[in-house]
């Protein structure tokens, strides 16, 4: 991999990304959402990335990027104005390393998977450091890779522990409640738990990446249901690695393999193709007035999308040279 990108996948889908053709970008129209204009570039100045990868909004419609190799989150306006930052490449409290995915809570509490650090870390919306829990290992309220996270409406927090390959589940102070899942392709197992969302209903879906295929669950980790098979098509994946669900339903996964945000109904069919051609995307997020959000970490950037319940509009942006390697 290129020395910016963040080196937190496993192999076998980090291949997936190493040859990308000029991308075509699908855009969806709405008057009342973000302006569709990609914001952000390379570096460590305040607006700037590098590799950043987790994307979430806050209840106030303001947009918090993982700003991974740079060891912070960035808060931006839905406009991509910057606001502010907070946190610093490193082990101690409140500093982050390899830090993917980000959620938070009714509050705005912001919860950060810092991956290489084996913990989750706690901030408050104001970006003070708050707790942590977790290290390295594979026992309750251990990780291999604390990777996705998302907050349920009841408070509880889930996280995907990658290497474990497992979802567990805590209160928001770290108590440990349970863990779900297994290595295997069967219902209920997982080929590397990635990004994970809980939607309105408390109900997990889980973004499980070399199964290409998403997972749902109740809020306890009974297996539900599953959808996606490997491909190309409409409503096939490959290699899904991140997830943002909205309250009427329609949930979102970003394809690593496919380069591509791809919508689907509740019941897993296919509702069609919201990005398509993206370079290096990893995280999407909704922030509930009409407009989606995703990184796409080769080229340090936020694509704004618009309305996602619309027809597409096709745009082209022109060929990129950056590639994730």
């Amino acid at each position: 991999m290129s020395r910016s990108s963040p080196d937190v996948l496993p192999s076998r889908g980090r291949g997936a990304l190493r040859a990308l053709a000029p991308m075509i970008l699908l855009l969806l129209p709405c008057g009342a959402a973000a302006d569709p204009t990609p914001w952000g570039s390379e570096g460590n100045g305040p607006g700037q990335f590098t590799s950043p990868t987790g994307i979430v909004c806050d209840h106030q419609s303001r947009v918090l990027v993982m700003d991974t190799n740079n060891g912070r989150v960035q808060r931006f306006s839905r406009d991509g104005t910057y606001l502010d930052e907070w946190g610093s490449l490193g082990s101690e409290p409140g500093q982050l390393r390899g830090a993917v995915f980000l959620a938070v809570d009714a509050a705005d509490t912001v919860f950060v998977a810092d991956f290489r650090n084996n913990r989750v870390q706690v901030f408050s919306p104001e970006g003070e450091f708050v707790r942590t829990w977790g290290r390295v290992g594979s026992r309750p309220g251990e990780f291999d890779g604390a990777f996705g996270i998302a907050v349920g409406p009841n408070g509880q927090v889930y996280v995907s522990d990658l290497g474990n390959h497992r979802v567990q589940r805590f209160t928001s102070t770290g108590t440990w409640l349970g863990s779900f899942g297994s290595a295997g392709n069967g219902p209920g197992q997982f080929g590397y738990p990635a990004g994970i969302a809980v939607d309105r209903n408390g109900e997990v879906l889980v973004a499980d990446y070399t199964n290409h295929r998403v997972q749902r669950f109740t809020a306890s980790g009974t297996f539900l249901s599953a959808w996606g098979s490997p491909g190309t098509g409409v409503g096939q994946l490959k290699f899904p690695l991140a997830i943002a669900v909205t309250r009427t339903a329609p949930i979102f996964v970003v394809e690593a393999g496919n380069s591509r945000v791809q919508r689907f109904q509740a019941s897993g069919v296919s509702a069609g193709v919201v990005a398509s051609g993206l370079t290096g995307p990893f995280g999407v997020a909704l922030d509930g007035l009409g407009s989606v959000y995703i990184v796409e970490t080769s080229v340090n950037r936020v694509l704004p999308v618009a309305d996602a319940s619309t027809p597409a509009l096709k745009t082209s942006w022109g060929a990129l040279k950056r590639r994730f390697q």
